[in-house]
């Protein structure tokens, strides 16, 4: 079985010597990590290449499922098939239908699409279909765990007015009292 663990917006893949994914692997999974399409060594501000023609598709799509979703799809694909030694293989390094999936916030966001599809794959067409590796193995989404996720990004990231502070008599602020008065 494997975990991937996917992270929040604007950050990059986890460090497989940490805390975190130190203890999936001493469960005996296996796991890994990736930064998304935008971000880290993924053609981000920071990547050597991202002027380079290797980065020209490389851009961030809001975690739209036929590019950022697929791509960690691919990357299970992958292991399913690879053996040991580099190859291909009948065995590969990962059992295809005991995947999980964790992440936070973004990556809480990529878990759950992923899980959503389950066993299935969106294309750049926007056609869906069975999810499979090049070898053809049935891959499939066995368990998601999304941690504070969004269930929509674009309305996520919109700004509400919340906290302007030069509004004295904003209507949000009549919910954010009732909100806090509940808490209490």
């Amino acid at each position: 079985p494997i975990v991937g663990q996917f992270h929040g917006w604007g950050s990059s893949k986890s460090s497989l010597t940490g805390a975190g994914l130190q203890q999936w692997l001493d469960d005996g999974y296996a796991v890994f990590s990736m930064s998304d399409r935008g971000w880290g060594s993924s053609c981000g501000g920071l990547d050597p290449n991202r002027l380079l023609p290797v980065c020209a598709e490389g851009y961030n799509h809001l975690m739209d499922t036929r590019y950022e979703v697929r791509d960690a799809q691919e990357v299970f694909e992958a292991l399913a098939d690879q053996d040991p030694t580099g190859g291909t293989t009948a065995d590969g390094l990962i059992d295809s239908d005991e995947i999980g999936v964790h992440g936070g916030s973004y990556g809480g966001g990529l878990s759950m699409e992923l899980a959503a599809l389950r066993d299935r794959k969106m294309l750049p067409d926007d056609s869906l279909v069975p999810w499979e590796s090049p070898e053809g193995k049935g891959m499939q989404i066995a368990a998601a765990q999304p941690d504070i996720p969004w269930t929509d990004l674009a309305y996520s990231l919109q700004p509400n007015g919340h906290t302007l502070d030069y509004v004295a008599d904003a209507p949000y602020d009549a919910i954010s009292e009732m909100w806090f008065a509940s808490a209490d």
